[in-house]
């Protein structure tokens, strides 16, 4: 199984993204007005027609693809900020058989993406 270290992915999007910065500042149409810099593609498919469960506060849980592998992916509003550090703290410093593993986040304008294990079954089918 491959491990993907979140910190290094993080540093690389920040890399990536101050990048793009430099560019839009040097980017001017024929008007001289500023073009927005494009976004970098992001790493992860979200199949949002298979809604895996929905939770609290916004919460819906996505079935996708990350890196060739299917994977549960976790979408929370932004507004939630203080649950989403929290929890992406919490699941980086656990490894256990029986938790799910966080192997990716990533941040949009309204909703940050966790992409997770996918599970078998649920508490419901496994009862």
């Amino acid at each position: 199984m491959v491990v993907v270290d979140l910190r290094k992915k993080d540093e690389e999007r920040k890399r990536a993204m101050k990048v793009l910065k430099l560019e839009e500042k040097n980017r001017k149409d024929k008007e001289g007005k500023k073009q927005p810099a494009k976004k970098p593609p992001s790493l992860i498919k979200i199949h949002k027609q298979d809604i895996i469960g929905e939770g609290s506060q916004g919460t819906t849980v996505f079935s996708g693809i990350f890196q060739d592998r299917i994977v549960a992916i976790k979408r929370i509003l932004r507004t939630q900020y203080k649950l989403i550090d929290k929890e992406i703290e919490i699941l980086m410093r656990l490894e256990h058989q029986n938790i799910i593993r966080l192997y990716y986040y990533e941040h949009s304008k309204d909703f940050t993406f966790l992409v997770l294990e996918k599970c078998v079954c649920n508490i419901k089918e496994f009862i």
